[in-house]
């Protein structure tokens, strides 16, 4: 009887339409989210369970894997951190106020390095916003600033179009994109009318870029050739272009200095890497304290 109990109610599990927490995760994983920081909590619970439900020994079909910390403030941290390693999407998540205040802290990283972060944020129930209801504050005001798009999250009609766009925010305008979603919001299943709606895969716009003129090309070449002393300055554009700096600073002798946001545009072992200039660096005012220098930036 006991054992007939447990089928029916797994049947019952499998066979519902996803909850709109379902979809939030279902939309991460397909655009290549491995990890979602954060800590559990009434008002994201179900997210969470969310996450543990579809966790898989297999990687490729598994979704995102849920990663405890101690502070939310960390969470974010982490996030940003395994996005600039990894050049993927991060992901966190903090429960209602105390736990979205925190992620501030870590959100302001990703902001001031350009880079693509989610941040998902727990609310109370929509039937107690605008009551003063207990750690119910204005996250939307409160991420404004740190964000590059900052959406409530109400229906769960167009639950996976804000997340998709959401994400695709972050990675197009390399910033934090921020989605608060009231607990009650969570729990409501999506019909099979709206999943349709949400089947397209996720494309990203196509990213513009320019093309130097050859002449001015050829120019600036012979000018770094026929110069005696060099300095490439790399940027935040130069991230993930080390094959690139690395020869070209051997073939110049050319020493590499980066700013704080490309400070990853070289590998740090490289003998040409002097570090963040200005900052950590005090040797660019004197690498080559005479004869002219060209300097090189690469942003």
């Amino acid at each position: 009887m006991e054992q007939t109990q447990i089928t029916n109610t797994a049947n019952q599990s499998a066979s519902r339409s996803p909850r709109v927490a379902d979809i939030i995760v279902e939309t991460l994983k397909s655009f290549g989210v491995r990890y979602v920081f954060g800590i559990p909590g009434t008002q994201v619970n179900p997210i969470v369970d969310a996450l543990r439900r579809g966790s898989s020994k297999d990687q490729e079909e598994s979704v995102p894997r849920f990663i405890l910390v101690r502070d939310e403030g960390a969470a974010a941290v982490m996030a940003t951190i395994v996005s600039r390693l990894t050049e993927k999407l991060g992901a966190c998540l903090g429960m209602g106020a105390p736990g979205a205040v925190k992620l501030i802290n870590g959100l302001y990283n990703a902001k001031l390095d350009g880079t693509p972060v989610i941040a998902i944020s727990g609310q109370v129930k929509t039937s107690h916003m605008g009551l003063e209801y207990t750690q119910e504050i204005d996250l939307s005001s409160l991420f404004n600033p740190v964000s590059v798009y900052n959406q409530l999250l109400l229906s769960p009609e167009n639950c996976g179009l804000l997340v998709s766009t959401a994400c695709k925010h972050a990675l197009e305008l390399r910033g934090v994109a921020h989605l608060c979603v009231p607990e009650d919001i969570q729990e409501m299943e999506v019909s099979a009318k709206d999943q349709r709606k949400m089947m397209k895969k996720p494309r990203l716009a196509a990213t513009h870029k320019q093309v130097p003129d050859p002449d001015r090309l050829s120019e600036a070449a012979r000018t770094l050739i026929g110069a005696s002393k060099v300095v490439i300055v790399a940027g935040r554009g130069a991230s993930g272009c080390g094959s690139l700096i690395g020869p070209l600073s051997e073939k110049l002798h050319a020493p590499v200095f980066t700013t704080f946001p490309g400070r990853d545009a070289l590998r740090s072992d490289h003998p040409n890497n002097m570090g963040v200039a200005w900052i950590f660096s005090p040797k660019i005012g004197r690498c080559y304290p005479k004869s002219r220098r060209y300097f090189v930036p690469w942003h």
